[in-house]
């Protein structure tokens, strides 16, 4: 039991660190990144195709299956929301 809280603590920190490098990358790259690039992703996109590529070179869709359907979005202030499900999924 103990083993089980000391790796969810440590996979905690690990998380944590991560995100943290990340949003300092993050904000490292936006302040060097030009705003017409910026402009050129606002909005909202549609998944057109997710697929993972396997060390051997295999292209195999994503675990969501094929067809998935999904979309991303991206404000002016810098958020972002996803939104990926099964194409079978029931309402």
């Amino acid at each position: 039991m103990r083993k089980r809280y000391l790796y969810a603590g440590v996979f905690a920190l690990l998380v944590t660190i991560s995100l943290r490098v990340a949003y300092a990358e993050e904000k490292s790259m936006a302040a060097h990144s030009s705003p017409d690039l910026k402009n050129k992703f606002l909005g909202t996109w549609k998944l057109v195709a997710a697929e993972a590529q396997q060390p051997t070179g295999e292209v195999m869709p994503y675990r969501y299956g094929a067809g998935s359907i999904g979309y991303i979005m991206y404000d002016a202030t810098g958020h972002m929301a996803v939104q990926i499900m099964q194409p079978n999924r029931p309402p």
